[in-house]
């Protein structure tokens, strides 16, 4: 990101605009690649839905407002996410590269990527198509061991002389309400407001996700990436909500899939 970042300064400047600008345009990049996601949302009016909430989350707005990586890597995320879908349903080189490209970049703008890769061989595994049952899947876990291994190497060295604690472990009711508070209303001042978005947030997504059969290996996948942040952030000061940024497309897959589950529930999920 900072590579990139310079690059950008040294053609419109270093100016406030300028610098913000170019995370805000990472995340308009990111929404129009979650309409890409049709494996796991067919219906139309679903996506359309989907871009909606992406558009007016404040989770996503704040970092469009930031200088740092995020923004660039929720659209990684959302592309490495699409790559992967089709790269699944059509088996070809050339999407299997891309798909491969995309996610190391992804774990090189931020190492807590590797909660999407987690995610993603789960939701591959959900759908009956393992990473390692295809010739193409092994060879992307092959070159993702190849370009992890210098990050693995940078963060061992980095966490035997870091301050491994400044916050507690959260309990994991705990850590899913923050969670879910986050995909919803972000930093709602008022602690009523937080609770009732987690909680609704929360009947969404699994209404959503588990109640169709496309949409629930993504279900499946965010489990296991939440899961895995949660094991992390045992060791590690994991709990802001800027590390799950990389999850978002499927959380904003799931939210969709349960606002638009039918006419009765479209009607209350919108009102909610």
């Amino acid at each position: 990101y900072s590579l990139l970042l310079k690059g950008w300064m040294a053609l419109a400047g270093d100016g406030e605009f300028a610098v913000r600008f170019f995370s805000a345009w990472w995340i308009l990049f990111g929404l129009a690649w979650l309409w890409r996601l049709r494996a796991l949302i067919e219906r139309r009016s679903t996506r359309i839905l989907m871009l909606a909430l992406a558009a007016s989350q404040p989770y996503l707005i704040w970092f469009a407002q930031e200088a740092r990586a995020y923004g660039l890597l929720f659209a990684l995320s959302a592309m490495s996410t699409a790559w992967l879908l089709q790269a699944l349903r059509q088996d070809r080189f050339d999407r299997w590269i891309l798909y491969a490209l995309t996610l190391i970049a992804a774990c090189y703008v931020h190492l807590t990527a590797i909660l999407l890769v987690m995610a993603h061989l789960g939701l591959a595994l959900a759908m009956g198509r393992p990473l390692w049952s295809s010739r193409g899947g092994r060879g992307v876990i092959g070159l993702l061991v190849l370009a992890g291994l210098p990050l693995a190497w940078q963060a061992w060295k980095g966490q035997r002389e870091a301050i491994l604690w400044w916050n507690p472990p959260l309990p994991p009711v705990e850590a899913l309400r923050q969670a879910l508070a986050v995909w919803t209303v972000y930093q709602a001042p008022d602690p009523r407001l937080a609770h009732l978005g987690s909680l609704y947030g929360g009947i969404l997504l699994f209404a959503g996700m588990w109640g169709r059969r496309r949409t629930r290996p993504g279900l499946i996948g965010l489990a296991l990436g939440l899961t895995l942040w949660y094991l992390a952030s045992l060791r590690f000061p994991l709990t802001s909500p800027r590390y799950w940024m990389s999850l978002t497309p499927l959380v904003l897959t799931g939210l969709a899939a349960g606002m638009d589950g039918g006419r009765v529930w479209r009607v209350g999920a919108l009102l909610g």
